[in-house]
């Protein structure tokens, strides 16, 4: 606890004044090494542009968070002017520590002198703390130096092999000073360079480098945090080993022998596998590489990932189209979830490039004091409150409104109708208004309101979660928050109440009308425009079921999926239930004598019925030897006969009895 006070505090203190560069990814709110990769990507792909020779260097840290010199972090404290109780108890937090080793019989000791103790919680943002001072090096404007906690990585570019060769050995003096300066070594063996450059003329490719005055091993590819970069950025590396990697994983799960045809894991089982282990290991830094999907040689090896997980998951015949699989286990065909998960990553930039104003999470550094935060307490059902305020919001045809009502005793004060933009969420609703009403208490003379307490009440329980919550910090929480934390610093004594919606308390009645109020209102104008990420990302799924649509409905393969399933929005809405023999009636791949001799199985295709091809649509309407079941499916449905579509989305359940009633084994049986 004493750990995590500290270095709250500390960090607070180091972001609020701006003192971190933000080339520092590792151990951040609101960073990612996705986010690092792409400063790294953005920078390379500008210089490749420009037509220009870029060098990758990637650093190892000779004994990583061991390496931290306690001076080192010591002396940044005070170069940032850090609170003297802060910087003392650092101090003491670095004295007499020792590490112990203890067996049975046997225990042994020894001082330590440097380090970040490993798991600890102030660890992460002390080594964050001295490898800042090298971020804040003075680096020529060719070069980028990005950190992921311990993992350095420098980029330098130039005109020429040579030129690149001069500048970044420049750099590598300037952070081997550096390192001398703080006592941390870096391993030049386990240190490497890559050229890149996309130049087709011939030219020597060699560049060497140099550390601790050691040459620096020149690589043609490079892993980092977890992306294979090539010499010629074109990813196609980290695309074959992603597949590849994924690929194992599936051998690792015994796939192809746990699941078979007939029987083996359940479908539900292969989905949670395929969504929660292969999907994040295939997505992985899909806004760095996704460009390369471009190339057919590159998609067709995602595309056969999943391919080999749907087959599994639809109980199918491997002649199965991939169109038919995605559709028919309800996962959206890879390439166009990468497309998706790329757009949802390029909010930020959008909000920063297109002027959409989004509702992003308030940044770190505007994060109030750990010690200004407001106590956000519910009341007990005894309490009373001199104050009552009462909060709704309502979204009706995409009209979004809020409404608040503040009572003192037994009199209405005040009312209020606010409107929010069209593309706001209820919820956005429903903490504006719990927000405005602390603005107006906040506004009331506090020597008329004796004792000064007042209580929120609100029907939403999502609204109260979020604002409890301590890793929420979007716009609108945290303006309730600071409200909440003002009023209480003037003795004010807050507390939030849940009132049953429609249950008849007169003030979430009066609360309820204004927010239908301001939703009908055309005159009034926007006080609220901020974008939710959850729109962002529904529109995302959306555009994404659009494009799948498009694709399937211009495939030339999957016809007799495509009767059944016209429209990828009604087959994610159905709940279907998967056995080999309905994935061979919707597909008309398996199970009949015409599928058996087109793959030359069979040497004919005649139904035991009479002389026409036992194909599926055969059995399932015209066969002799299903009459039986088919009249019972007849009665049941009613309405006959009827489209393939209505079987399936209508009567699914009387349609899988009747399917799931053939036996077609013995309809493969030639007439003796």
């Amino acid at each position: 606890m004493l750990e995590k006070l500290l270095i709250y505090r500390i960090n607070h203190h180091v972001y609020s004044r701006g003192h971190k560069s933000d080339n520092q990814f590792g151990f951040r709110p609101q960073k990612s090494t996705v986010d690092a990769a792409m400063t790294i990507k953005n920078f390379v792909q500008e210089s490749l542009d420009a037509r220009k020779v870029v060098a990758l260097v990637s650093f190892d840290v000779q004994g990583a968070f061991d390496a931290a010199w306690w001076p080192g972090i010591l002396r940044e404290l005070k170069e940032h002017k850090c609170p003297k109780n802060l910087y003392k108890l650092t101090m003491s937090y670095f004295t007499q520590r020792t590490a112990a080793v203890a067996t049975n019989s046997l225990k042994t000791e020894k001082i330590v002198t440097r380090g970040c103790p490993q798991g600890s919680c102030s660890g992460p943002g002390l080594w964050n703390l001295q490898f800042n001072s090298l971020l804040t090096q003075t680096f020529l404007a060719r070069t980028k130096v990005v950190t992921y906690a311990d993992d350095l990585l420098i980029a330098t570019r130039g005109k020429s092999v040579r030129e690149v060769e001069n500048f970044a050995n420049l750099e590598l003096s300037k952070i081997d000073r550096w390192s001398r300066k703080n006592k941390i070594r870096f391993n030049e063996k386990k240190s490497k360079v890559m050229l890149v450059t996309r130049r087709k003329r011939r030219q020597d490719q060699k560049i060497i480098l140099y550390m601790n005055s050691s040459p620096i091993e020149q690589v043609t590819q490079m892993k980092y945090l977890g992306i294979i970069l090539d010499q010629k950025f074109k990813f196609q590396e980290h695309i074959r080993y992603a597949a590849e990697r994924c690929t194992k994983r599936i051998y690792e799960y015994n796939l192809s022998r746990a699941a078979r045809l007939q029987w083996g894991i359940k479908q539900e089982a292969i989905a949670t596998m395929y969504k929660g282990a292969i999907l994040p290991l295939l997505s992985y830094g899909a806004p760095i590489w996704f460009e390369a999907m471009k190339h057919g040689h590159n998609r067709q090896k995602y595309v056969r990932v999943q391919r080999f997980i749907n087959l599994r998951m639809a109980r199918a015949y491997r002649t199965t189209s991939s169109e038919a699989l995605c559709i028919l286990t309800g996962m959206t065909p890879i390439i166009i979830k990468l497309t998706e998960v790329v757009k949802q990553y390029s909010f930020r930039e959008k909000q920063q490039n297109q002027g959409i104003n989004i509702d992003h999470d308030v940044a770190y550094r505007l994060w109030p004091h750990p010690a200004r935060v407001a106590t956000i307490t519910e009341m007990e059902s005894h309490e009373e409150a001199t104050i009552s305020a009462y909060t709704d919001g309502s979204k009706y045809q995409r009209e979004v409104g809020s409404g608040v009502v503040i009572i003192k005793g037994s009199d209405e004060i005040a009312r209020h109708k606010l409107k929010l933009s069209n593309s706001c969420s209820n919820n956005q609703a429903e903490q504006l208004a719990i927000q405005k009403a602390l603005e107006e208490i906040e506004l009331l003379n506090k020597e008329n309101i004796n004792p000064p307490t007042a209580i929120i009440h609100t029907d939403s329980r999502v609204a109260l979660d979020s604002i409890s919550n301590p890793n929420n910090h979007s716009f609108l929480v945290e303006e309730i928050r600071k409200k909440a934390a003002s009023l209480e610093e003037r003795e004010w004594r807050i507390k939030f109440s849940w009132v049953k919606a429609h249950a008849g308390t007169l003030g979430n009645e009066v609360a309820d009308m204004l927010a239908k109020e301001a939703t009908r209102s055309e005159n009034m104008q926007y006080v609220f425009d901020r974008i939710p990420k959850s729109t962002l990302k529904y529109n995302a799924e959306e555009e994404s079921k659009k494009e799948w649509q498009t694709e399937w409905s211009t495939s030339h393969k999957a016809a007799a999926t495509r009767q059944y399933f016209p429209t990828v929005q009604d087959r994610l809405r159905l709940k279907l239930k998967r056995t080999p023999k309905i994935t061979a009636v919707l597909t008309e791949h398996g199970m009949t004598k015409a599928y058996l001799y087109r793959f030359h199985l069979r040497e004919d295709a005649t139904c035991s019925s009479g002389n026409e091809y036992q194909t599926m649509d055969h059995i399932l309407f015209h066969c002799e030897n299903t009459r039986e079941q088919r009249d019972t499916m007849i009665r049941q449905i009613g309405a006959w006969p009827t489209g393939k579509q209505n079987l399936i989305n209508k009567h699914q359940k009387i349609f899988s009895r009747f399917v799931e009633s053939i036996d077609f084994d013995d309809m493969q049986q030639s007439v003796q």
